[in-house]
């Protein structure tokens, strides 16, 4: 009997520690998390994808109970009203249906150009606090050099004020840089299921791609094509004209035929606005595009260039040729041109992505 006890207290013991474990590895990165590692978290901890699972098997459901109150296909100038209302009930039923399973793979769509800009914005987030603690660095020391300087009589109190507002400004700057560090975190752990406090190394190297489309306009006509929005906007104008040419004079609660035409014109505006509205937003969204590949050119020649003064003031540091203010100063040049360098490119790849797939950015 006591053995039996003891088995069951080691198994009880046993299902206590390896539970929570079990749950770890689910959601474990091994300290290191590529992107399609936090898309693929986030999508598996997304709530919104399982109740649009869950609506998918309802709309199913639904439509074919509706399909089962048409027994047939009603035709001519006055079909009759209630065969006219079961099939006009099973075409919307039928265009909700598909609509929601598109909206599953707009939700996957948006999920995932969220968590490049989460992840993007951590790696941001650890640049600009390096940054900051460069200039933090150079900022104390030019603080100390000051009040030297002050004390042999070579700089005026005016001068010494402004090196201690410029410590102290880093000092702020440097803070506030590990806040947002602590914000980015936060977002993206929330975002694809870690744990609060969590610090995983993000592994991924956004590399440029120019846009590279050899004709808007086909370009423009390809990405409208698949747009889950424009396709329900046509949609509605088909169901209204399909109302329309099954009016049932016969029914006495019927509305004007006048009013049924006038849904169908909205209808088709609505359509014809859809698309104008979606296409002069590709068209900013391609300005911006080339604008930012052009600021990429300058980055990146002012990157080299700051490459280059960072080689040679080094030199000369070692040499003793340079002070270490100077050499500092050339430190945090590189870093900020680094810098400015990396945002250019995270936000032109994720431009990039809003351009190609327009309703992800919209649903957010």
């Amino acid at each position: 009997m006591k053995k039996k006890i003891s088995c069951l207290i080691l198994t009880f013991f046993l299902l206590l520690v390896l539970t929570p474990t079990t749950y770890a590895e689910d959601n474990s990165t091994d300290g290191l998390l590529t992107l399609d590692k936090a898309v693929e978290m986030a999508l598996k901890k997304s709530n919104k994808l399982k109740e649009i699972d869950y609506d998918i098997e309802r709309g199913e459901e639904v439509r074919e109970s509706a399909a089962s109150k048409v027994n047939f296909t009603p035709t001519g100038s006055d079909p009759d009203p209630m065969a006219a209302t079961a099939f006009t009930t099973l075409v919307a039923t039928d265009m909700g249906l598909q609509m929601t399973k598109k909206s599953k793979d707009l939700e996957i769509d948006k999920i995932t150009l969220n968590v490049f800009k989460k992840y993007t914005q951590v790696i941001t987030a650890n640049h600009d606090f390096e940054l900051a603690k460069l200039q933090q660095d150079k900022a104390k020391r030019d603080w100390q050099v000051a009040l030297l300087s002050y004390d042999t009589g070579f700089i005026s109190w005016s001068q010494l004020k402004l090196a201690e507002a410029g410590n102290k400004t880093a000092n702020t700057s440097y803070e506030l840089a590990q806040k947002k560090v602590d914000e980015a975190y936060q977002d993206l752990t929330s975002l694809i299921g870690l744990k609060s406090g969590d610090r995983p190394i993000l592994t991924e190297k956004v590399e440029y791609t120019p846009l590279g489309i050899d004709s808007l306009d086909n370009a423009i006509t390809r990405i409208m094509d698949g747009n889950p929005a424009i396709w329900l906007a046509e949609e509605q104008a088909n169901l209204e004209k399909l109302k329309l040419d099954l009016y049932s004079w016969a029914d006495p609660y019927r509305e004007p035929y006048s009013a049924k035409e006038i849904d169908v014109d909205k209808a088709k505006l609505s359509a014809v606005d859809a698309k104008r509205q979606m296409r002069e937003g590709l068209n900013t969204l391609y300005l911006q595009i080339m604008q930012l590949e052009d600021n990429y050119k300058m980055a990146e020649q002012g990157l080299r260039v700051a490459e280059t003064e960072f080689q040679v003031k080094k030199l000369q540091h070692e040499l003793g040729m340079l002070s270490k203010q100077d050499y500092l100063a050339a430190e945090v040049a590189l870093a900020k041109a680094q810098n400015d360098f990396s945002k250019i490119v995270y936000q032109h790849e994720s431009l990039k992505q809003t351009f190609y797939k327009p309703w992800a950015q919209s649903a957010m």
